[in-house]
């Protein structure tokens, strides 16, 4: 679901439209999500890092279930599922729309009610059943290692090495799809809620990736 915010910033509107309700700019090119700025959770946990703004989530869920009162209505395990967004989701009173066995076991340790779960695809097997603009391609590792962010979009004309670039969503090509592909670690997830970041899920380390080649 998109959903337009009009939130009080320097930028426009417009400009700030596809973040969530939270994100303000209070200076030129320093955006805040949650209360928590995206400078600040650079430093505190690395980039690429995935930022999830719960009281946002929330807030959807409920859009949702207020809604269509009268229908089951079912958080999509695939667009992404950890034990926290399990947990918000069931708090919420939605449903969970799992494909695979990981997913229902992630659902039901978290604690979330069975009787809300729904197991659902094919092929299941019975283990499953403020400068000048500039227009650019943003690209880089982002699920995997040599990913287009953003195709032809425009960014300041000094931007330069170092600089912190956020990028609002991608839709479903994010970590649920990621891959260890050329033995790069996946990024960590961050949640924030009320001026606090906190870690969700960590940053896969070649500590992480070494202990599970165990054959010689």
């Amino acid at each position: 679901m998109t959903t337009l915010h009009e939130p009080a910033v320097t930028a426009s509107a417009d400009a700030l439209s596809v973040w969530p309700a939270s994100a303000v700019e209070p200076r030129q090119g320093e955006l805040t999500v949650g209360g928590v700025p995206l400078a600040e959770v650079a430093d505190r946990f690395g980039t690429p890092v995935y930022v999830l703004d719960e009281d946002e989530v929330r807030e959807r869920c409920r859009t949702y279930r207020l809604a269509f009162p009268e229908a089951d209505v079912l958080y999509a395990a695939k667009a992404f599922l950890c034990r926290a967004m399990a947990r918000w989701v069931a708090e919420e009173g939605l449903g969970l729309d799992v494909c695979s066995a990981g997913e229902l076991e992630l659902a039901v340790t978290t604690g979330f009610p069975p009787e809300r779960i729904v197991l659902h695809g094919n092929a299941k097997s019975p283990r499953h059943s403020a400068a000048a603009p500039a227009a650019v391609t943003v690209v880089g590792r982002h699920c995997e290692a040599g990913d287009v962010v953003a195709d032809d979009v425009e960014l300041p004309g000094d931007i330069r090495p170092g600089d912190l670039l956020a990028v609002p969503a991608a839709g479903a090509y994010h970590l649920s799809m990621a891959s260890g592909y050329n033995l790069v670690g996946r990024p960590p997830v961050v949640a924030v809620d009320d001026g606090r970041a906190r870690l969700l899920i960590r940053r896969e380390s070649l500590e992480d990736i070494r202990s599970r080649d165990v054959g010689l």
